[in-house]
């Protein structure tokens, strides 16, 4: 389980970095380089990974319904659909002022040095060396004071949350759908799963963000560490995170919606 919430943090991990403006290309420019662009791209993937997954562990999970799902998934769960209302957020939201009090800094030194380090520690051979030697990161009490309130003023650890719920919704909706294609799914039941388990799994995905970026800004000094928590304080960029994050979910919700209409039509083509 930690094994995949540190990879699934190394795809979400940079909510803001780099730099952008209020114009089209800008803000492209700006969901490239915080991660979020390859963060929307891993869901079908994401997605795919489940239906295989559960294949090999359900007998009664048939070779059909497998491709009524994958089917069904390829044609709707378009990150750019995602990426389109994360960019409507970000236009309606920001103003030059704030555009421009967030690129100043995203051009930094300091910004541009964090940028770095983030893109560093999301490859294979960084992630083997956090794991080798999480024991001892986690032993730095003052850096991982640092990396717990990192995880609070980004929202880290809610994003992978929120990510995760998708996923797991996104799947029960294919399933019902499927089984079921005239019916209106019923979420009760997957919701209560979803409380039940939410407390424990906040707490695992707590402990793998920290690890990680006591890992990821091992090397910047106490004092570099202090400038980019207060720029993360700064109310400009407390609202492009809240923002960026807002957008996600309705991005998201769109794409369940999608994805159940598409299953539904599928599965009904099938059974004539």
């Amino acid at each position: 389980m930690i094994k995949n919430i540190l990879k699934l943090f190394f795809l979400t991990m940079v909510l803001i970095s780099n730099s952008f403006s209020s114009d089209e290309t800008n803000i492209e420019k700006l969901l490239e380089s915080s991660g979020i662009t390859k963060q929307v791209k891993s869901l079908p993937e994401a997605f795919q990974i489940g239906i295989e997954q559960t294949a090999a562990r359900d007998k009664d999970f048939s070779s059909q319904l497998s491709l009524v799902l994958t089917n069904s998934a390829n044609k709707t769960l378009k990150p750019q659909i995602v990426l389109g209302q994360i960019k409507q957020t970000l236009r309606e939201s920001l103003t030059d002022e704030e555009i421009k009090n967030l690129l100043d800094w995203y051009q930094s030194d300091l910004g541009e040095t964090i940028t770095a380090l983030e893109i560093e520690s999301s490859s294979a051979k960084a992630y083997q060396e956090m794991i080798l030697n999480a024991e001892a990161f986690l032993k730095d009490k003052e850096r991982v004071a640092f990396a717990k309130s990192f995880d609070s003023l980004t929202k880290s650890t809610e994003l992978i949350i929120d990510i995760q719920k998708f996923t797991m919704f996104a799947f029960y909706t294919a399933l019902s759908k499927a089984s079921n294609p005239e019916k209106n799914v019923n979420y009760k039941p997957v919701e209560k799963q979803f409380t039940q388990m939410e407390s424990s799994f906040k707490q695992q995905i707590q402990q793998g963000v920290t690890l990680a970026l006591v890992f990821t800004y091992q090397s910047l000094s106490k004092e570099q560490l202090v400038a980019y928590e207060n720029f993360l304080k700064e109310k400009d960029t407390q609202k492009f995170i809240k923002e960026s994050i807002k957008g996600l979910n309705k991005g998201l919700q769109r794409v369940i919606t999608d994805l159940s209409n598409e299953v539904a039509l599928y599965s009904s083509s099938l059974a004539e």
